[in-house]
């Protein structure tokens, strides 16, 4: 009966050590997953930031072809005017 009892001791002992190894394993791997993510947080505010700037440098050059634009359609406008007026005389 006492060797029963020793295995079974023993098999305890080999239990709790297992579950303490899982249990270290576990935190081991929730900070690893904790670090993981905030790298992955900071890089998307990055990219974030970039988009944001991209949003800008597209305004400002939609707004610079607009400009360019309405400069060539007056000069079209005034060279047509132009050849019109002479054609006239």
């Amino acid at each position: 009966m006492t060797w029963l009892q020793e295995m079974r001791a023993e098999h305890e002992e080999k239990l709790a050590a297992i579950h303490a190894d899982f249990a270290e394993y576990r935190h081991e791997i929730t900070a690893v997953i904790a670090a993981s993510e905030a790298r992955l947080v900071e890089r998307i505010h990055g990219v974030d930031e970039r988009i944001g700037r991209v949003e800008v440098r597209l305004a400002d050059l939609k707004a610079d072809l607009m400009k360019w634009s309405f400069v060539f359609w007056v000069s079209a406008v005034a060279a047509i005017a132009t050849l019109a007026g002479v054609l006239r005389n």
